[in-house]
């Protein structure tokens, strides 16, 4: 495992402890507020009842019951927006983290390792690629407009020929692929990968 590779492990594992103590803190306080007020509501019930208010015991517990229900779909709805909340936050954070190692000088060697990579298991598919008829199966490698113009030089693999396609919504990264086949290595896609997991987090 390279550095990048244990440095995202660790930021997944940091943010997923992170989510999960804000969502329990946050399951406490609900729990606490609705014991309350359902307390409250019971109380109310049995002082109409000692009063003997018979007729109107059955419309007066419906309207109780539609009172609780209200309550806990509130509550409900809060917490799935505190919760969107912090994974938001959470994204932003992580989004500006990748930015900045965008821009560092170790992010050329993680787009090379990346590329190699995506070629290293074309080979291992396509038995009969080879450096000359690469480029007539049509490999094409998506990287961003600012990789292009910093790395270009510099990815262009001995290995296999390929050519190069612009795509700015991957972020980072890359994409290699072919008619038949994709390898998708973009930032995007493992911060989608990511934000997936945080959501599923209860």
């Amino acid at each position: 495992m390279d550095k990048i590779q244990e440095r995202l492990l660790s930021l997944e594992n940091t943010v997923k402890q992170e989510v999960q103590k804000e969502t329990d803190e946050l399951n406490k306080e609900i729990d606490y507020e609705i014991e309350n007020s359902l307390n409250s509501i019971k109380k109310e019930f049995e002082k109409i009842r000692n009063d003997k208010f018979h007729t109107n015991s059955k419309i007066l517990e419906q309207d109780g019951n539609k009172q609780v229900f209200e309550l806990e779909t509130s509550y409900k709805t809060k917490i799935l927006n505190k919760k969107n909340e912090i994974v938001q936050t959470i994204i932003n954070d992580v989004s500006n983290k990748i930015n900045a190692f965008i821009a560092s000088p170790e992010y050329e060697e993680y787009l090379k390792r990346n590329i190699d990579s995506a070629m290293n298991n074309f080979k291992i598919n396509y038995k009969n690629v080879t450096p000359a008829n690469a480029s007539k199966m049509g490999f094409t490698v998506y990287i961003t407009q600012n990789d292009k113009e910093r790395f270009y030089k510099d990815i262009n693999t001995e290995s296999l020929e390929f050519q190069i396609q612009i795509n700015n919504d991957i972020i980072g990264g890359s994409i290699v692929e072919t008619a038949e086949m994709q390898i998708d290595n973009s930032i995007k896609s493992k911060l989608e990968e990511e934000k997936r997991k945080l959501e599923g987090l209860k």
